[in-house]
């Protein structure tokens, strides 16, 4: 497809030893990290990273990456794991510290996640995903017969990617020719509420995705909350300082529907899911130069309730994302694997399935942020 560069394996490959590689004989089978970010890493998603020094592609299905034989999971920070997990974290992720950082650093980390402890079966972290899903996608972002002839040279991008390139002032009016449909939403959020058999299911789509609703649904039920649509980041759109996913815009705009769902409106959903879903662009992104990792739409949702998290690190194109996506819900929804594991399967499965697809800008923008939990099948 055009607009897409040839990936550079030899500097990927080079930037691997120095982050990852050449650390790998201290691992010895580890083979699930933890990973908390800091500065450029918040954009670098490790499992993307080549383990040899291959030639350049634009067909990568060659290429050998990290995430054929790792796990990556992602913290936003110290703190946020402590507090939830901190009698299991070192069993959960077999992480023993002591092998990989020097005895003082080693002591803090085993006061604060209990390393030493010695846990049952009994009392590993299980969850068992609830059969209830909520789902949100293909926000009515049609255009009028009538104006379906005039074609900007964005349109193409914004068929193509789940985001934008126009960084015009905000206009609520203008919001429809900003953005475009979201191509495959639809589909991939009626397709992942067949995995939840339940009647309590909740799947708004077109004029029914739309600010208001989602203010007034009562999140706490869902386990499994998924979005479909575009999501952007902070400042890109000048005056809107928040990142924010886009819903189907009203008629005429309020302060409770404007057609952006703002991450402070997102703190305030009071959610409870085992995870939150974000299939659109740049949801992993931080909300500024001085914030912390994951400190935008994902920080967000924790905020709100949500235990862990499926977020971008980049622009994401849509098809292969509905792909990605549906296969990941798919799978942990059915085995007794965990989020990360799941994760980690998907995007073996979606690399091997098509060359076509193999390039990273296809698979490798998604990182699982937060506490990774064994799932047991609810089927």
């Amino acid at each position: 497809m055009s607009g897409i560069k040839t990936f550079d394996v030899k500097a990927a490959y080079e930037l691997n030893k120095l982050l990852f590689l050449d650390f790998k004989e201290y691992f010895g089978d580890i083979k699930k990290f933890i990973i908390i970010p800091d500065g450029f890493l918040n954009e670098i998603p490790l499992h993307a990273l080549p383990t040899d020094n291959a030639q350049n592609c634009m067909d990568c299905s060659k290429v050998k990456w990290n995430v054929e034989e790792n796990i990556f999971v992602y913290l936003p920070s110290t703190d946020f794991y402590a507090k939830a997990e901190k009698n299991n974290l070192a069993q959960l992720f077999k992480f023993d510290t002591k092998d990989l950082v020097p005895k003082e650093i080693t002591k803090v980390f085993s006061s604060i996640f209990g390393s030493n402890e010695k846990i049952s079966q009994d009392e590993k972290s299980t969850i068992k995903v609830s059969k209830a899903y909520f789902g949100m996608g293909d926000p009515d972002l049609y255009l009028e017969k009538k104006n379906s002839h005039k074609k900007t040279d964005s349109t193409e991008y914004k068929n193509f990617f789940r985001s934008i390139g126009n960084k015009e002032e905000f206009d609520i009016t203008k919001i429809k020719e900003i953005y475009g449909p979201v191509a495959g939403s639809a589909e991939e959020v009626t397709t992942a509420a067949n995995f939840f058999n339940s009647l309590d299911n909740l799947v708004l789509l077109k004029k029914d995705a739309t600010e208001t609703k989602i203010k007034n649904t009562d999140f706490s039920k869902f386990k499994v909350i998924h979005f479909a649509t575009h999501g952007e980041v902070s400042g890109f759109i000048q005056g809107i300082n928040q990142p924010f996913l886009v819903m189907s815009p009203p008629s005429v705009g309020s302060d409770i529907d404007d057609g952006l769902l703002m991450m402070n409106e997102i703190m305030e959903l009071n959610t409870n899911a085992d995870i939150v879903i974000l299939s659109a662009c740049n949801t992993g992104s931080v909300e500024d130069q001085y914030s912390g990792s994951f400190s935008g739409l994902a920080k967000a949702f924790f905020i709100s309730g949500s235990k862990s998290l499926l977020v971008s690190n980049w622009y994401v194109e849509t098809k292969s994302t509905q792909k990605l996506v549906t296969k990941f819900i798919k799978n942990f929804s059915s085995n007794n694997l965990s989020f990360a594991e799941n994760l980690n399967i998907s995007m073996k499965e979606f690399i091997k399935e098509d060359p076509k697809n193999s390039h990273p800008i296809f698979w490798a923008p998604f990182v699982f942020v937060g506490q990774d939990r064994v799932v047991n099948s609810p089927l």
